[in-house]
């Protein structure tokens, strides 16, 4: 008579606190990306989008030169006149304060957008994961802008705005070397060769491959086209 065996199951990833995946996900992500498989993604959420935002006004330096760039190149497709951009101009810098006030509130409905539209991205590809773990992988694999932005806060300090001609002026990208009247499409795949944005790559297909449990090959396929995406309506 043999002596029954109890089944082996997988053990259950150690609980941590949300602020600790937040940390870890820059070093061991794969275990934050198994601790997050519940799609808990709100407190990841708002930590990340508070932070930008305080990083953002702390830089602000920086960002008002990017876009003040941004506002002038708009102006000039509109075809406005020099006194109908002055005017606008003026408006413009009324609510600069109130955006950098609501740049959390900015940033959670972009996550929370764009996260939605990951995990339809991920369905497509055949993997299998709920709305919440969608948005979860995608707040998660965007924390490296945090390093990002923290190094245009740094830049701010030693970056003189007023040499600013473009809007990847203050990045790590190839983009920050080409000129500002450099075909628009090439100007975005060149900011596809940035540091931040390959990391992220990463994470998303890190991601992908433990909350959805996509092969690896096709997780990574999905991480390149969700970047490549990104990057291209937003860079």
């Amino acid at each position: 008579m043999t002596t029954p065996t109890l089944p082996e199951y997988a053990p259950l990833p150690a609980k941590t606190s949300v602020w600790e995946d937040c940390l870890d996900i820059f070093y061991s992500p794969r275990e934050v990306f198994e601790r997050r498989r519940d799609g808990k993604f709100w407190v990841p959420l708002l930590v990340f989008a508070v932070l930008v935002g305080v990083l953002a006004f702390l830089g602000r330096q920086a960002f008002d030169a990017i876009q003040d760039v941004a506002i002038r190149e708009s102006f000039a497709k509109q075809g406005m006149s020099p006194e109908q951009a002055a005017q606008a101009r003026a408006m413009t810098e009324k609510f600069k304060t109130v955006g950098y006030a609501f740049a959390p509130v900015i940033w959670v409905v972009l996550g929370l957008v764009v996260g939605l539209v990951f995990w339809v991205l991920a369905r497509l590809f055949g993997a299998t994961l709920t709305v919440a773990q969608g948005i979860t992988i995608w707040v998660l694999a965007s924390y490296p802008n945090l390093v990002n932005t923290a190094a245009v806060v740094a830049q701010s300090f030693f970056v003189d705005p007023n040499t600013v001609t473009h809007k990847h002026a203050y990045s790590l990208s190839a983009a920050r070397f080409l000129s500002a009247d450099m075909n628009p499409f090439v100007m975005k795949l060149a900011s596809l060769a940035d540091p931040f944005v390959i990391w992220s790559g990463v994470l998303l297909g890190i991601g992908a491959h433990v909350i959805a449990k996509l092969e690896k090959e096709k997780a990574a396929a999905l991480a390149v086209v969700a970047t490549l995406l990104y990057v291209l309506a937003f860079a």
